[in-house]
């Protein structure tokens, strides 16, 4: 199940727990089915490898699972189809071939078929693009609501991997080492078993 399928179940428990627990189980259940299949429905079979091998660079596997364990590429393409606007998406899609015409220029390849090392040399090159264009100035006449909101594709693709490792359960139980549901409250309990006399 989607983090925000999960989260939209939440939500609606307050107004199924006026409703019969069976009809709440049964919209769960219902829930539950549908989302089985999570199919990607924006990224395309060889866009959702570069994602994953992208993301993947960026929070690798060490001591504990990286971003392709934490299934950040499922996040992205949940971003990209329900939240990211038309604009937002075209400059992330175009930003994955991007990828892909610069491994191939380089080493012959594309990202995903690249080594790690090959893929490590063009996420730096996207880093260092990103901080270059952050350096240049912008003219002292530019008024707030000419400013673009649009960000360039490798800093919506490093805010993506980030914001979906560390919301996963991977992120934030073993990286975060916080409680995602906290244990049971047990609020009005005695504290030592009465006695009687």
């Amino acid at each position: 199940m989607e983090r925000r399928e999960a989260l939209r179940l939440m939500g609606a428990a307050s107004v199924f727990s006026v409703l019969s627990s069976d009809l709440f189980a049964a919209t769960l259940r219902a829930q539950l089915a549908a989302d089985k299949g999570s199919a990607l429905r924006t990224l395309s079979a060889a866009q959702n490898e570069i994602v994953v091998a992208m993301s993947e660079v960026m929070i690798p596997a060490t001591d504990s699972p990286g971003a392709k364990a934490a299934k950040v590429n499922e996040f992205i393409d949940l971003i990209l189809t329900e939240w990211a606007t038309e604009e937002e998406r075209k400059i992330f899609l175009e930003g994955l071939a991007e990828a892909d015409r610069k491994t191939n220029a380089l080493f012959g390849h594309g990202f995903a078929a690249a080594s790690a090392k090959e893929q490590a040399a063009i996420v730096q090159a996207f880093d260092e693009e990103l901080a270059v264009s952050r350096n240049e100035k912008l003219p002292k006449q530019v008024r707030s609501w000419e400013l673009t909101l649009l960000l360039p594709f490798f800093e919506q693709m490093r805010r993506l991997t980030l914001v979906g490792y560390y919301t996963s359960p991977i992120g934030q139980e073993r990286e975060l080492k916080v409680e995602i549901i906290p244990g049971a409250l047990h609020g009005c309990v005695p504290a030592e078993p009465e006695v009687k006399r």
